[in-house]
C-alpha cells in the first residue's frame, strides 16, 4: 500500500504540473559564498579573498529560465563578480547552459558554465554546476527561493589562450532571493 501511495504521489507531480510548459522564470538570489582554490588548500570566505583584507564584492546573478515541457526548464548561467582594493580590480564573469527540474517547489538541476577571471591578464576555466532549493510561495507568480549550489573546476586553466595547470576550483553557495514565473500561453 505505502509503495502505491509513493507512485501515485509521482504520477500526480507530473500530471499536476507546478510550472506549464512555455513559462518563463526570472529573479536573483543574494548569497553567502565559500571558495575552495585547490584540493590542497583550505576553504576560504570571501572576505579572504582579493588583493589586500580590504576590499569591495560586487555580484550579480541573475537566473532566467524557459520551460520545455512541464515542470523541466533550460537555464541561462550567467553571474558578474567584481572584487576591488587598494586600487586592483578582480573579475570573474561565469556564463553557461543548464537545466532543471521542480517538483512540489522543490528544484535540482544542473549544468556547465565557462568563466573568465583575474586581474591584468585574464584566465578562462569550465565548470560544472548542480544547484537546488525550495521555492516558497509569495503570491501566485512570486516565490521566495532559499537555495544552494556547487561549482566544480573542471579540465585545465588557460592564461592569455595557453594552457595552465588544473582546474580543482570549487565554490559552495548558500542564498536566498525572489523568482518570478510568468505564463507565455
Amino acid at each position: 500500500m505505502k509503495n502505491l501511495l509513493i507512485i501515485g504521489v509521482v504520477l500526480t507531480s507530473f500530471v499536476l504540473a507546478q510550472f506549464t510548459s512555455e513559462t518563463i522564470s526570472a529573479g536573483s538570489l543574494f548569497s553567502y559564498t565559500s571558495y575552495k582554490m585547490s584540493s590542497s588548500s583550505d576553504a576560504e570566505s570571501i572576505t579572504s579573498i582579493g588583493p589586500s583584507a580590504s576590499f569591495t564584492s560586487i555580484t550579480l546573478r541573475p537566473s532566467i529560465s524557459y520551460f520545455i515541457v512541464d515542470n523541466i526548464s533550460v537555464d541561462a548561467i550567467l553571474s558578474l563578480n567584481t572584487l576591488s582594493g587598494d586600487g586592483d580590480n578582480y573579475k570573474m564573469n561565469m556564463y553557461g547552459i543548464g537545466a532543471s527540474y521542480y517538483m512540489d517547489n522543490i528544484y535540482g538541476g544542473g549544468g556547465f558554465g565557462i568563466s573568465s577571471s583575474g586581474y591584468n591578464k585574464m584566465s578562462t576555466s569550465n565548470y560544472l554546476l548542480l544547484q537546488g532549493g525550495y521555492l516558497h510561495k509569495l503570491s501566485d507568480n512570486v516565490f521566495l527561493d532559499i537555495g544552494a549550489s556547487y561549482t566544480m573546476g573542471m579540465g585545465k586553466y588557460k592564461y592569455d589562450g595557453e594552457e595552465g595547470g588544473d582546474n580543482e576550483q570549487t565554490i559552495l553557495r548558500f542564498g536566498a532571493g525572489i523568482k518570478a514565473f510568468f505564463r507565455t500561453k
